[in-house]
Protein backbone atom coordinates (compact mmCIF):
# COMPACT_ATOMS: atom_id res chain seq x y z
CA UNK A 1 0.00 0.00 0.00
CA UNK A 2 1.31 3.42 -0.96
CA UNK A 3 1.92 5.76 1.97
CA UNK A 4 2.75 9.43 1.55
CA UNK A 5 5.03 10.87 4.24
CA UNK A 6 4.14 14.48 4.95
CA UNK A 7 6.34 16.91 6.83
CA UNK A 8 4.67 16.59 10.27
CA UNK A 9 5.24 12.83 10.25
CA UNK A 10 8.78 13.19 8.87
CA UNK A 11 9.62 15.73 11.58
CA UNK A 12 8.46 13.33 14.31
CA UNK A 13 10.68 10.61 12.83
CA UNK A 14 13.62 13.01 12.60
CA UNK A 15 13.22 13.76 16.31
CA UNK A 16 13.02 10.02 17.02
CA UNK A 17 16.27 9.43 15.11
CA UNK A 18 17.79 12.43 16.92
CA UNK A 19 16.87 10.82 20.23
CA UNK A 20 18.73 7.68 19.15
CA UNK A 21 21.79 9.64 17.97
CA UNK A 22 21.95 11.73 21.13
CA UNK A 23 21.63 8.63 23.29
CA UNK A 24 24.61 6.98 21.62
CA UNK A 25 26.70 10.15 21.82
CA UNK A 26 25.96 10.72 25.49
CA UNK A 27 26.82 7.10 26.15
CA UNK A 28 30.21 7.54 24.52
CA UNK A 29 30.77 10.75 26.50
CA UNK A 30 30.20 8.93 29.79
CA UNK A 31 32.78 6.31 28.83
CA UNK A 32 35.38 8.89 27.77
CA UNK A 33 37.87 10.26 30.33
CA UNK A 34 37.13 13.89 31.23
CA UNK A 35 40.54 15.10 30.05
CA UNK A 36 40.00 13.53 26.63
CA UNK A 37 36.48 15.01 26.35
CA UNK A 38 37.86 18.50 26.99
CA UNK A 39 40.53 17.98 24.34
CA UNK A 40 37.96 17.24 21.61
CA UNK A 41 35.25 19.72 22.61
CA UNK A 42 36.57 22.57 20.48
CA UNK A 43 34.20 21.55 17.68
CA UNK A 44 30.79 19.94 17.49
CA UNK A 45 30.72 16.15 18.04
CA UNK A 46 31.16 14.35 14.71
CA UNK A 47 28.86 11.45 13.90
CA UNK A 48 29.75 9.44 10.83
CA UNK A 49 27.43 7.41 8.60
CA UNK A 50 28.74 4.47 6.58
CA UNK A 51 25.65 2.57 5.54
CA UNK A 52 23.76 0.97 2.72
CA UNK A 53 20.16 1.99 3.40
CA UNK A 54 16.93 3.19 1.84
CA UNK A 55 16.93 6.90 1.01
CA UNK A 56 14.16 7.83 3.48
CA UNK A 57 15.90 6.29 6.49
CA UNK A 58 19.25 7.71 5.37
CA UNK A 59 17.90 11.24 4.96
CA UNK A 60 16.03 11.04 8.26
CA UNK A 61 19.20 10.05 10.11
CA UNK A 62 21.29 12.75 8.42
CA UNK A 63 18.88 15.53 9.34
CA UNK A 64 18.50 14.16 12.86
CA UNK A 65 22.23 14.39 13.52
CA UNK A 66 22.29 18.07 12.58
CA UNK A 67 19.06 18.58 14.57
CA UNK A 68 21.06 17.49 17.64
CA UNK A 69 23.65 20.17 16.90
CA UNK A 70 26.23 17.54 15.92
CA UNK A 71 28.43 17.54 12.83
CA UNK A 72 27.28 15.10 10.15
CA UNK A 73 29.85 13.14 8.15
CA UNK A 74 28.35 10.79 5.50
CA UNK A 75 31.08 8.51 4.16
CA UNK A 76 30.81 6.86 0.77
CA UNK A 77 30.41 3.08 0.89
CA UNK A 78 32.73 2.85 -2.12
CA UNK A 79 35.72 3.77 0.03
CA UNK A 80 38.34 1.18 0.84
CA UNK A 81 39.33 0.20 4.38
CA UNK A 82 42.42 2.39 4.11
CA UNK A 83 40.35 5.38 2.97
CA UNK A 84 37.78 4.96 5.75
CA UNK A 85 40.49 4.68 8.41
CA UNK A 86 42.17 7.75 6.94
CA UNK A 87 38.95 9.81 7.14
CA UNK A 88 38.11 8.62 10.65
CA UNK A 89 41.62 9.46 11.81
CA UNK A 90 41.58 12.95 10.28
CA UNK A 91 38.14 13.97 11.57
CA UNK A 92 38.24 12.30 14.96
CA UNK A 93 34.89 10.54 14.63
CA UNK A 94 33.88 9.06 17.99
CA UNK A 95 31.17 6.77 16.68
CA UNK A 96 30.02 5.58 13.29
CA UNK A 97 26.58 4.43 12.15
CA UNK A 98 26.87 1.22 10.12
CA UNK A 99 24.39 -0.99 8.27
CA UNK A 100 23.98 -4.74 8.91
CA UNK A 101 24.91 -5.91 5.41
CA UNK A 102 28.01 -8.14 5.26
CA UNK A 103 30.01 -5.77 3.06
CA UNK A 104 29.79 -2.83 5.47
CA UNK A 105 30.25 -5.08 8.50
CA UNK A 106 33.45 -6.51 7.03
CA UNK A 107 34.68 -3.04 6.04
CA UNK A 108 34.20 -1.48 9.47
CA UNK A 109 35.56 -4.47 11.39
CA UNK A 110 38.79 -4.32 9.36
CA UNK A 111 38.93 -0.56 9.78
CA UNK A 112 38.37 -0.79 13.52
CA UNK A 113 41.20 -3.26 13.87
CA UNK A 114 43.51 -0.94 11.94
CA UNK A 115 42.56 1.96 14.23
CA UNK A 116 43.21 -0.10 17.33
CA UNK A 117 46.81 -0.63 16.23
CA UNK A 118 47.10 3.16 16.54
CA UNK A 119 45.49 3.14 20.00
CA UNK A 120 42.41 4.78 18.50
CA UNK A 121 38.84 3.65 19.03
CA UNK A 122 35.56 4.34 17.25
CA UNK A 123 32.17 3.24 18.54
CA UNK A 124 30.18 1.28 15.94
CA UNK A 125 26.47 2.11 16.06
CA UNK A 126 23.75 0.10 14.26
CA UNK A 127 21.92 2.06 11.59
CA UNK A 128 18.24 2.60 12.57
CA UNK A 129 16.04 0.77 10.10
CA UNK A 130 12.90 2.22 8.54
CA UNK A 131 10.60 0.37 10.94
CA UNK A 132 12.65 1.64 13.89
CA UNK A 133 11.87 5.21 12.92
CA UNK A 134 8.54 5.18 11.12
CA UNK A 135 6.28 3.69 13.76
CA UNK A 136 3.81 5.00 16.29
CA UNK A 137 6.06 4.90 19.36
CA UNK A 138 6.51 8.13 21.30
CA UNK A 139 10.28 7.89 21.81
CA UNK A 140 10.74 11.35 20.32
CA UNK A 141 8.69 13.20 22.93
CA UNK A 142 10.83 15.55 24.95
CA UNK A 143 13.59 15.61 22.31
CA UNK A 144 14.77 19.20 21.96
CA UNK A 145 16.79 20.67 19.13
CA UNK A 146 20.46 21.09 19.90
CA UNK A 147 22.16 24.47 19.94
CA UNK A 148 23.84 25.58 16.73
CA UNK A 149 27.20 27.30 17.04
CA UNK A 150 28.07 29.52 14.09
CA UNK A 151 31.78 28.92 14.57
CA UNK A 152 31.61 25.13 14.51
CA UNK A 153 31.35 22.54 11.78
CA UNK A 154 27.86 21.26 10.97
CA UNK A 155 28.62 19.14 7.90
CA UNK A 156 31.66 17.29 6.57
CA UNK A 157 31.89 15.90 3.06
CA UNK A 158 34.89 14.23 1.50
CA UNK A 159 36.59 14.47 -1.87
CA UNK A 160 36.35 11.65 -4.38
CA UNK A 161 39.86 10.39 -3.73
CA UNK A 162 40.50 9.95 -7.45
CA UNK A 163 44.05 11.29 -7.22
CA UNK A 164 44.91 10.62 -3.57
CA UNK A 165 43.24 9.51 -0.36
CA UNK A 166 39.91 11.27 0.21
CA UNK A 167 40.08 14.50 2.16
CA UNK A 168 37.39 15.85 4.52
CA UNK A 169 35.82 19.19 3.61
CA UNK A 170 34.28 21.09 6.53
CA UNK A 171 31.21 23.35 6.25
CA UNK A 172 30.64 25.76 9.09
CA UNK A 173 27.12 26.44 10.33
CA UNK A 174 26.69 29.92 8.85
CA UNK A 175 27.84 28.96 5.36
CA UNK A 176 25.69 25.84 5.37
CA UNK A 177 22.56 27.67 6.51
CA UNK A 178 23.04 30.39 3.93
CA UNK A 179 23.33 27.89 1.09
CA UNK A 180 20.70 25.47 2.37
CA UNK A 181 18.01 27.70 3.74
CA UNK A 182 18.38 31.39 3.06
CA UNK A 183 15.64 31.55 0.40
CA UNK A 184 12.99 30.38 2.90
CA UNK A 185 14.35 32.94 5.35
CA UNK A 186 14.23 35.64 2.70
CA UNK A 187 10.66 34.90 1.70
CA UNK A 188 9.59 35.34 5.31
CA UNK A 189 11.00 38.87 5.28
CA UNK A 190 8.25 41.49 5.19
CA UNK A 191 10.27 43.58 2.73
CA UNK A 192 10.58 40.89 0.06
CA UNK A 193 7.94 39.69 -2.39
CA UNK A 194 10.07 37.10 -4.22
CA UNK A 195 13.67 35.97 -4.57
CA UNK A 196 15.71 33.59 -6.68
CA UNK A 197 19.30 32.40 -6.47
CA UNK A 198 21.98 32.81 -9.11
CA UNK A 199 25.62 31.84 -9.39
CA UNK A 200 25.73 28.26 -10.63
CA UNK A 201 29.26 27.65 -11.89
CA UNK A 202 30.52 30.85 -10.24
CA UNK A 203 32.80 31.16 -7.23
CA UNK A 204 29.96 32.52 -5.08
CA UNK A 205 26.17 32.51 -4.98
CA UNK A 206 23.98 35.58 -5.03
CA UNK A 207 20.28 36.35 -4.84
CA UNK A 208 17.95 38.38 -7.07
CA UNK A 209 15.37 40.10 -4.88
CA UNK A 210 11.98 41.55 -5.83
CA UNK A 211 11.04 44.00 -3.04
CA UNK A 212 7.45 44.43 -1.92
CA UNK A 213 7.87 48.17 -2.34
CA UNK A 214 9.75 48.52 -5.65
CA UNK A 215 12.32 51.27 -6.04
CA UNK A 216 15.06 52.22 -8.45
CA UNK A 217 18.19 50.31 -7.33
CA UNK A 218 20.32 53.15 -8.68
CA UNK A 219 19.25 54.95 -5.51
CA UNK A 220 22.26 53.84 -3.47
CA UNK A 221 20.78 54.86 -0.12
CA UNK A 222 17.64 52.74 -0.58
CA UNK A 223 19.71 49.87 -2.00
CA UNK A 224 22.01 49.83 1.03
CA UNK A 225 19.04 50.02 3.40
CA UNK A 226 17.35 47.01 1.79
CA UNK A 227 20.55 45.00 1.70
CA UNK A 228 21.09 45.67 5.39
CA UNK A 229 17.52 44.58 6.20
CA UNK A 230 17.99 41.40 4.18
CA UNK A 231 21.32 40.74 5.87
CA UNK A 232 19.72 40.99 9.30
CA UNK A 233 17.13 38.47 8.15
CA UNK A 234 19.79 36.07 6.87
CA UNK A 235 22.34 36.52 9.65
CA UNK A 236 21.00 36.52 13.23
CA UNK A 237 22.94 38.58 15.78
CA UNK A 238 24.56 35.41 17.11
CA UNK A 239 26.19 34.91 13.69
CA UNK A 240 27.58 38.43 13.29
CA UNK A 241 30.83 37.52 15.05
CA UNK A 242 31.26 34.60 12.68
CA UNK A 243 30.95 36.90 9.70
CA UNK A 244 33.81 39.03 10.99
CA UNK A 245 36.18 36.07 10.72
CA UNK A 246 34.68 34.41 7.64
CA UNK A 247 36.63 34.11 4.39
CA UNK A 248 36.43 37.00 1.94
CA UNK A 249 33.90 35.25 -0.28
CA UNK A 250 31.49 35.02 2.69
CA UNK A 251 32.08 38.54 3.96
CA UNK A 252 31.30 39.89 0.50
CA UNK A 253 27.91 38.21 0.26
CA UNK A 254 25.92 41.35 1.11
CA UNK A 255 26.90 42.96 -2.16
CA UNK A 256 25.74 39.82 -4.00
CA UNK A 257 22.12 40.92 -3.42
CA UNK A 258 20.74 42.26 -6.71
CA UNK A 259 17.45 44.18 -6.54
CA UNK A 260 14.93 44.24 -9.39
CA UNK A 261 14.01 47.48 -11.09
CA UNK A 262 10.36 48.70 -11.46
CA UNK A 263 10.88 48.99 -15.23
CA UNK A 264 11.97 45.33 -15.38
CA UNK A 265 9.91 43.44 -12.79
CA UNK A 266 10.45 39.78 -11.94
CA UNK A 267 8.37 37.35 -13.99
CA UNK A 268 6.28 34.61 -12.35
CA UNK A 269 4.77 31.27 -13.29
CA UNK A 270 1.03 30.53 -13.00
CA UNK A 271 1.83 28.97 -9.60
CA UNK A 272 3.25 32.26 -8.38
CA UNK A 273 6.91 31.20 -8.27
CA UNK A 274 9.61 33.20 -10.04
CA UNK A 275 10.68 32.11 -13.52
CA UNK A 276 14.27 31.61 -12.47
CA UNK A 277 16.07 31.27 -15.80
CA UNK A 278 14.04 34.05 -17.41
CA UNK A 279 14.75 36.40 -14.51
CA UNK A 280 18.45 35.59 -14.42
CA UNK A 281 18.73 36.17 -18.16
CA UNK A 282 16.88 39.48 -17.87
CA UNK A 283 19.30 40.63 -15.18
CA UNK A 284 22.45 39.09 -16.63
CA UNK A 285 24.15 42.48 -17.04
CA UNK A 286 23.44 43.49 -13.45
CA UNK A 287 24.62 40.11 -12.17
CA UNK A 288 27.84 40.28 -14.21
CA UNK A 289 28.43 43.79 -12.91
CA UNK A 290 28.11 42.58 -9.30
CA UNK A 291 30.65 39.79 -9.84
CA UNK A 292 33.01 42.26 -11.53
CA UNK A 293 32.67 44.68 -8.62
CA UNK A 294 33.41 41.92 -6.10
CA UNK A 295 36.42 40.81 -8.12
CA UNK A 296 37.81 44.34 -8.43
CA UNK A 297 37.24 45.19 -4.78
CA UNK A 298 38.91 41.96 -3.68
CA UNK A 299 42.10 43.02 -5.43
CA UNK A 300 42.41 46.64 -4.27
CA UNK A 301 44.68 45.70 -1.36
CA UNK A 302 46.82 43.18 -3.25
CA UNK A 303 49.81 45.11 -4.43
CA UNK A 304 51.78 43.27 -7.10
CA UNK A 305 55.58 43.26 -6.74
CA UNK A 306 57.31 46.25 -8.25
CA UNK A 307 59.67 43.83 -9.98
CA UNK A 308 58.76 40.26 -10.88
CA UNK A 309 61.38 37.71 -9.96
CA UNK A 310 61.02 34.07 -9.04
CA UNK A 311 61.43 34.99 -5.37
CA UNK A 312 58.97 37.90 -5.43
CA UNK A 313 56.41 35.73 -7.25
CA UNK A 314 56.69 33.09 -4.53
CA UNK A 315 56.29 35.66 -1.73
CA UNK A 316 53.37 37.32 -3.52
CA UNK A 317 51.49 34.06 -4.07
CA UNK A 318 52.06 33.00 -0.47
CA UNK A 319 50.63 36.27 0.88
CA UNK A 320 47.67 36.10 -1.50
CA UNK A 321 46.76 32.54 -0.54
CA UNK A 322 47.09 33.39 3.16
CA UNK A 323 44.73 36.34 2.67
CA UNK A 324 42.15 34.44 0.64
CA UNK A 325 41.87 31.43 2.90
CA UNK A 326 40.77 31.43 6.54
CA UNK A 327 43.65 29.15 7.56
CA UNK A 328 47.28 29.30 6.53
CA UNK A 329 48.63 26.64 4.21
CA UNK A 330 52.05 25.11 3.98
CA UNK A 331 53.89 25.65 0.72
CA UNK A 332 53.33 22.00 -0.23
CA UNK A 333 49.62 21.81 0.70
CA UNK A 334 47.14 20.91 -2.05
CA UNK A 335 45.27 23.95 -3.39
CA UNK A 336 42.92 21.71 -5.38
CA UNK A 337 40.66 21.35 -2.34
CA UNK A 338 40.13 25.09 -2.02
CA UNK A 339 37.30 26.03 -4.38
CA UNK A 340 37.46 29.75 -3.71
CA UNK A 341 41.20 29.76 -4.36
CA UNK A 342 40.72 28.55 -7.93
CA UNK A 343 38.64 31.57 -8.84
CA UNK A 344 40.59 34.08 -6.80
CA UNK A 345 43.92 33.11 -8.28
CA UNK A 346 42.60 33.96 -11.74
CA UNK A 347 42.11 37.46 -10.36
CA UNK A 348 45.55 37.45 -8.76
CA UNK A 349 47.22 36.68 -12.06
CA UNK A 350 45.10 39.37 -13.69
CA UNK A 351 46.19 41.91 -11.07
CA UNK A 352 49.75 41.56 -12.31
CA UNK A 353 48.86 43.08 -15.70
CA UNK A 354 48.87 39.90 -17.71
CA UNK A 355 46.01 38.64 -19.84
CA UNK A 356 43.80 36.00 -18.27
CA UNK A 357 43.39 34.53 -21.74
CA UNK A 358 47.00 33.36 -21.43
CA UNK A 359 46.09 31.27 -18.39
CA UNK A 360 44.77 27.75 -19.02
CA UNK A 361 41.60 26.85 -17.13
CA UNK A 362 43.34 23.95 -15.40
CA UNK A 363 46.30 25.95 -14.11
CA UNK A 364 45.50 25.32 -10.43
CA UNK A 365 44.98 21.60 -11.06
CA UNK A 366 48.31 21.42 -12.88
CA UNK A 367 50.10 23.46 -10.18
CA UNK A 368 48.64 22.17 -6.96
CA UNK A 369 50.92 23.76 -4.36
CA UNK A 370 51.98 27.30 -3.55
CA UNK A 371 55.51 26.53 -4.74
CA UNK A 372 54.35 25.08 -8.07
CA UNK A 373 51.89 27.90 -8.54
CA UNK A 374 54.50 30.57 -7.86
CA UNK A 375 56.70 29.06 -10.59
CA UNK A 376 53.71 29.14 -12.92
CA UNK A 377 52.94 32.80 -12.13
CA UNK A 378 56.59 33.66 -12.56
CA UNK A 379 56.45 32.18 -16.05
CA UNK A 380 53.63 34.61 -16.90
CA UNK A 381 55.88 37.57 -16.22
CA UNK A 382 59.13 36.17 -17.54
CA UNK A 383 60.64 37.34 -20.81
CA UNK A 384 58.42 34.98 -22.82
CA UNK A 385 55.32 36.61 -21.34
CA UNK A 386 53.22 33.52 -21.90
CA UNK A 387 52.85 29.96 -20.73
CA UNK A 388 54.97 27.44 -22.59
CA UNK A 389 52.42 24.64 -22.95
CA UNK A 390 54.91 22.18 -24.43
CA UNK A 391 57.37 22.80 -21.62
CA UNK A 392 54.60 22.21 -19.07
CA UNK A 393 53.67 18.91 -20.68
CA UNK A 394 57.32 17.85 -20.79
CA UNK A 395 57.72 18.74 -17.12
CA UNK A 396 54.66 16.69 -16.19
CA UNK A 397 55.91 13.70 -18.18
CA UNK A 398 59.25 13.96 -16.44
CA UNK A 399 57.50 14.10 -13.06
CA UNK A 400 55.47 11.00 -13.95
CA UNK A 401 58.62 9.09 -14.90
CA UNK A 402 60.22 10.16 -11.63
CA UNK A 403 57.17 8.89 -9.73
CA UNK A 404 57.38 5.53 -11.50
CA UNK A 405 61.09 5.29 -10.68
CA UNK A 406 60.38 6.10 -7.04
CA UNK A 407 57.41 3.84 -6.44
CA UNK A 408 58.00 1.17 -9.06
CA UNK A 409 61.04 -0.44 -7.50
CA UNK A 410 62.39 -1.77 -4.21
CA UNK A 411 59.23 -3.69 -3.40
CA UNK A 412 59.29 -5.80 -0.29
CA UNK A 413 59.65 -9.54 -0.60
CA UNK A 414 56.29 -11.19 -1.20
CA UNK A 415 55.50 -14.31 0.74
CA UNK A 416 55.63 -17.29 -1.62
CA UNK A 417 52.28 -19.06 -2.08
CA UNK A 418 52.03 -22.70 -1.25
CA UNK A 419 52.33 -25.23 -4.02
CA UNK A 420 48.60 -25.92 -4.05
CA UNK A 421 47.53 -22.24 -4.33
CA UNK A 422 45.51 -21.92 -7.53
CA UNK A 423 43.00 -19.49 -8.95
CA UNK A 424 39.44 -20.35 -9.91
CA UNK A 425 40.56 -21.88 -13.22
CA UNK A 426 43.18 -24.10 -11.63
CA UNK A 427 46.13 -21.92 -12.71
CA UNK A 428 48.89 -20.80 -10.40
CA UNK A 429 47.85 -17.58 -8.65
CA UNK A 430 49.63 -14.34 -9.48
CA UNK A 431 49.67 -10.95 -7.85
CA UNK A 432 48.49 -8.02 -9.99
CA UNK A 433 49.03 -4.40 -8.97
CA UNK A 434 46.32 -2.04 -10.25
CA UNK A 435 46.82 1.71 -9.70
CA UNK A 436 44.33 4.55 -9.88
CA UNK A 437 41.36 2.68 -8.43
CA UNK A 438 41.27 4.59 -5.10
CA UNK A 439 41.04 1.26 -3.37
CA UNK A 440 37.96 0.03 -5.20
CA UNK A 441 37.24 -1.63 -8.55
Amino acid sequence: MLHTICYPEAFRRIRKAANIARGYHEGVQKQTPKQQVNSISQDAPILGILVTADSISYATLMISIMYCGYALFPISTRNSVIAVVHLVRLTGIRHLFISPDPTMQRLVVQGREALRTENSEVQLVPMPQFDDLYNESLDHEGMQKGALDSEKTILILHSSGSTALSKPIHFETLNFLMLDGFLPFLLKDSHIAAATMFGRGRFQYGVLVHPKEPFDPSDKRKLIELRNKIWKCLVPPSFEKMNEFAPQHSRGFKRMIVVTCPSKPMEFTVKGTSRRQVCIKAYSEEIDAVYAAVENSSQTDLAAPSQWTRGSAANFLKSVVDKILPNSLRDDDDLFQMVATVYKLHSVCNSGSTSVTQIPQNFVYANRTVLDLSDFVWSLFSEKGSVDAEAQVAAKVEAMHAMVDRYGSNFGTRAQPSADTNDFNGHKAETVLVTGTTGCL
